[in-house]
C-alpha cells in the first residue's frame, strides 16, 4: 500500500498532533522555570564542528571575539642543550638576486638562497673576519707576516710568494715568531710560487704574528702575500 510518512498504518494522528506545530515542524518547549541562552551568548561561544564520516581526522570551527593575539613557535631543544632526537623544523631562505641591507652584530638574520633555493654560502669565513698579511724579504731574518688579534686564532688560508732575482729562494711560515715551520716555499728565480690551502692551516697561539723568512741570498727580493681567517 502506497503511503506518505505520517500515514502509517497504525500511526497516531493525534498524538502526532500534540506534538507538531501546524506547519509540521516538531514543538520544542523548555521546562517550567528555565530560561535559555540569548542570541548573543550563543554567538560568543565556541561551536565546535566534526566531521562525523568515519574519517580519521575532523575539523573544528571556532567562533573568535575580542582581541587575537599571536602565538611564537619554539623548537623543542634549546641551543646549547643535548639533542632529544625530535623531529626536525623545515626551514627555508630568502631567494636573493641582490645583497641584503646590514644588520648589527648580534642580530637575527634570514638565511639567504639564489633564484631556486640554493643556499648561498661564502667559502671559509665571514668578509669582516678575513684579513690579510704582506712582508718583504731580503735576507735570512724571520720577518712578521701578519699579527694575530687580541684572543683570536688566525688560521692560514693562502699565501704566495714573488721572487724578483735570479736565484730560487726557499722561503719558511711559522705561526708564531721562533716557533716551528709549519709550511714551506721554493719560488724559482724570477718567478712566483703559492699555495691555497684545502683547509685552514691552524695557528699554533691566539696574539701570536705569522713570520716568514729564507735562506740568506745576496741581491734577492721576496714579496710575501698572505690569506687569514680569524677564529675564536
Amino acid at each position: 500500500m502506497k503511503h506518505d510518512f505520517f500515514t502509517i498504518k497504525g500511526f497516531n494522528q493525534s498524538a502526532y498532533a500534540e506534538l507538531t506545530n501546524p506547519d509540521g515542524r516538531l514543538k520544542v518547549e523548555l521546562p517550567t522555570g528555565s530560561s535559555g541562552l540569548t542570541d548573543t551568548e550563543l554567538r560568543a561561544s565556541a561551536v565546535p564542528v566534526a566531521q562525523v564520516s568515519g574519517a580519521s581526522w575532523s575539523t573544528s570551527v571556532t567562533i573568535v571575539s575580542g582581541t587575537i593575539s599571536s602565538t611564537v613557535a619554539t623548537g623543542v631543544t634549546p641551543a646549547d642543550a643535548v639533542d632529544d632526537g625530535s623531529a626536525p623544523v623545515k626551514v627555508g631562505g630568502i631567494a636573493r638576486t641582490a645583497n641584503p641591507a646590514v644588520v648589527a652584530g648580534g642580530d637575527m638574520v634570514s638565511f639567504s638562497a639564489d633564484a631556486i633555493g640554493r643556499q648561498l654560502i661564502r667559502p671559509l669565513q665571514a668578509r669582516g673576519l678575513l684579513a690579510t698579511g704582506y712582508a718583504t724579504l731580503t735576507t735570512g731574518t724571520e720577518t712578521t707576516l701578519y699579527v694575530s688579534p687580541a684572543a683570536t686564532y688566525s688560521d692560514l688560508i693562502y699565501v704566495m710568494g714573488a721572487n724578483t732575482s735570479d736565484a730560487a729562494a726557499t722561503v719558511d711560515i711559522r705561526s708564531g715568531t721562533g716557533l716551528g715551520v709549519l709550511a714551506t716555499i721554493q719560488i724559482p728565480a724570477n718567478g712566483t710560487a703559492g699555495v691555497a690551502f684545502p683547509v685552514p692551516l691552524p695557528q699554533e697561539e691566539t696574539v701570536a704574528t705569522w713570520t716568514a723568512d729564507m735562506n740568506d741570498i745576496t741581491g734577492t727580493s721576496v714579496y710575501i702575500s698572505a690569506l687569514f681567517s680569524k677564529e675564536v
